[in-house]
């Protein structure tokens, strides 16, 4: 629950009087803190290749299990076949991550990217949905094999990647490309926002610094404008100020005046 939130009491985690639920953490939970019910046609859940939309359903019923819809069957089961793993020698990366199946356990694993429409039409006739249609691929971070059985994950592009928990950017990598990559950096913005502002302003002070350098040094075809300063000048001006410098700190005759004579120089 969150601070602020009319329906439940912080303190003590408990739903105020009268409310009943909280939007905060149930989707089927209106405004005003009651469930929303089933004529509303509130979507609960998007459609997927394993599932119809759903809506939230109040009254409830199994238990107040409200918006539950669970993937029954594989597609290799839906056409009595077994789930398997392709042979990583006759397949690339990306093929790697479609569903393979097979008729038994010592048939041939086939898999099913560019799937043949028979397959679809198979599919279609057992579930009854003459529009049903898939790509056959795996979830994201799905296992899959690459060669010498080397097991792996498909990826957020889906395909299919070397495991190493031990690299030093698995957690980087993890992290970008999660499933809750916007929860993340919400919660970076919040608890880490001074060094977001520093980090920004850091960025923008280069980015004007190497603007500015730009400016004094390219070339212009333009007469009103100064003309541009050469490096070599402007590091010749450096040296020549520090000289300056350890002159006044250690002041001598000689060197104050081979140093007066060289400016004017």
């Amino acid at each position: 629950m969150l601070l602020g939130d009319k329906c439940c009491n912080p303190s003590t985690c408990f739903f105020f009087e009268g409310k009943v639920c909280s939007p905060t953490n149930n989707v089927c939970c209106d405004t005003d803190c009651t469930f929303i019910p089933k004529v509303k046609n509130k979507i609960c859940r998007e459609e997927s290749q394993c599932q119809y939309s759903s809506i939230c359903g109040y009254p409830f019923y199994f238990n107040y299990n409200f918006c539950i819809v669970i993937c029954q069957k594989t597609i290799c089961q839906l056409l009595n076949q077994i789930d398997c793993d392709s042979d990583p020698n006759d397949l690339d990366y990306e093929s790697l991550c479609y569903l393979s199946c097979q008729e038994n356990k010592n048939g041939k694993c086939i898999n099913y990217r560019n799937s043949p429409e028979f397959v679809l039409n198979s599919i279609r006739n057992i579930i009854n949905v003459s529009s049903f249609t898939t790509d056959f691929r795996r979830e994201k971070h799905s296992k899959c094999f690459l060669k010498n059985n080397k097991l792996g994950y498909c990826d957020f592009k889906l395909k299919c990647r070397p495991f190493d928990p031990d690299s030093p950017f698995q957690p980087l990598y993890d992290f970008f490309n999660g499933d809750y990559l916007e929860d993340n950096i919400k919660i970076i913005l919040t608890r880490y926002w001074w060094a977001v502002v520093l980090g920004s302003m850091s960025i923008i002070l280069f980015m004007g610094l190497i603007v500015h350098c730009f400016a004094i040094y390219t070339p212009t075809n333009n007469p009103n404008a100064q003309p541009a300063k050469s490096i070599k000048h402007s590091f010749y001006n450096v040296g020549n100020t520090i000289k300056r410098m350890s002159i006044v700190n250690n002041p001598n005759p000689r060197q104050f005046q081979l140093a007066h004579m060289s400016n004017r120089k």
